[in-house]
């Protein structure tokens, strides 16, 4: 892991929770090197239903949750 370049930090309704209560979470933001590999789409809990790798452009032109927005401004 390489130095921390931000800490994103957002408060959730009850409505966007999946266990229906309002909360936060804090996500710190790492410079990566060497991105290259399998991505892993399968975990205990089945949380990710896709995994693909995205040139910066076409990151730009999907629709994004508020913490790609925050990376984006980042780098």
């Amino acid at each position: 892991m390489g130095p921390i370049l931000g800490m994103f930090s957002s408060w959730f309704t009850a409505d966007e929770s999946w266990r229906n209560k309002t909360g936060h979470s804090i996500a710190p933001v790492y410079l990566a090197q060497n991105l290259s590999g399998e991505l892993r789409g399968h975990f205990e809990e089945d949380s990710t239903d896709a995994v693909q790798w995205f040139t910066i452009d076409e990151v730009n032109a999907l629709p994004r949750v508020e913490l790609v927005d925050f990376v984006l401004e980042l780098i």
